[in-house]
């Protein structure tokens, strides 16, 4: 169970037109001489218009260690804290990862299997899990989120990329630095092409590489992204086809964002989780 954990940690907080991912951008992409200000800018107009976002068709291949698995889901995302990630394989839904504005949830199939949950008010208290989480992340994994003016970050411009440096607090009181770092060249000159998450000794906690983008309605969105964490020998590779964007309308209630019901359920916040089960080997494969 450790190893499922350590998976559904990395995909939640760790969510096209007709020409694919080589399609020509409507919007041009920023000089690679443009300063941080007009590249964030930049970024920051495509990321405020987008509101929601879908994939029917998301390829996931998991490797902990020398264990790999593969399973085939959908994901959705919608701002702030709606995310819904449900994987199957050979014709069964294996596991159900969740949240909204009140809490998150994950859940893996297996006998009698229970379903963990956590508000985010009682998250500080959660301490046993290895990984310090925010509930942000899966958005920044997304590049949706708005950077605002550089003036909250210490800009670095190391030649072919801008790194954003930030300060963060986690939940359970851990200081971290974040990092995102943006291409000055290449294909994907002007977009972010990392975020990563490191403890006070400078080691990475958490990271994710955005590996392939693609255009959907004008718009630029992610379609093969890759999840770390060091500490767990993980590494989560995400193929995301099928896209939709902003067919969530705003205040509306959707039941795809509601914690399931059925389970045995075990909160997070109100004890320690055995977790010494291993990967599973299930069906499914990403490119």
């Amino acid at each position: 169970m450790r190893s499922k954990m350590m998976l559904v940690l990395g995909l939640a907080w760790i969510a096209g037109c007709a020409h694919g991912p080589l399609a020509r951008n409507r919007d041009p992409l920023p000089p690679t001489n443009s300063v941080p200000d007009q590249i964030v800018a930049r970024l920051d107009h495509n990321s405020r218009a987008i509101r929601s976002v879908e994939f029917s068709n998301v390829s996931i291949q998991v490797k902990q260690g020398s264990q790999t698995l593969g399973v085939n889901g959908m994901l959705a995302y919608q701002k702030p804290r709606n995310f819904r990630l449900m994987a199957e394989a050979l014709g069964s839904t294996q596991a159900d990862i969740g949240s909204n504005d009140r809490e998150f949830w994950f859940w893996f199939k297996g006998r009698d299997a229970p379903l963990y949950r956590c508000s985010y008010e009682d998250y500080p208290q959660v301490r046993a899990l290895a990984i310090p989480l925010h509930p942000d992340w899966i958005a920044e994994a997304l590049c949706v989120q708005e950077f605002g003016t550089t003036d909250a970050y210490k800009v670095r411009d190391r030649g072919a990329y801008l790194d954003l440096i930030s300060q963060w607090t986690s939940p359970q009181g851990q200081q971290l630095q974040k990092i995102t770092v943006i291409a000055r060249r290449g294909p994907n000159a002007g977009r972010v092409v990392g975020h990563y998450v490191r403890d006070a000794q400078g080691k990475d906690v958490w990271s994710a590489e955005i590996n392939e983008y693609r255009q959907v309605d004008g718009l630029t969105i992610p379609r093969k992204i890759t999840l770390r964490c060091p500490s767990q020998k993980l590494e989560v590779k995400m193929k995301m086809d099928g896209p939709r964007l902003n067919h969530l309308v705003s205040g509306k209630n959707y039941p795809q964002f509601e914690r399931p019901s059925g389970y045995r359920e075990i909160d997070l916040a109100r004890g320690p989780v055995n977790s010494s089960s291993p990967i599973r080997r299930v069906g499914g494969t990403a490119e």
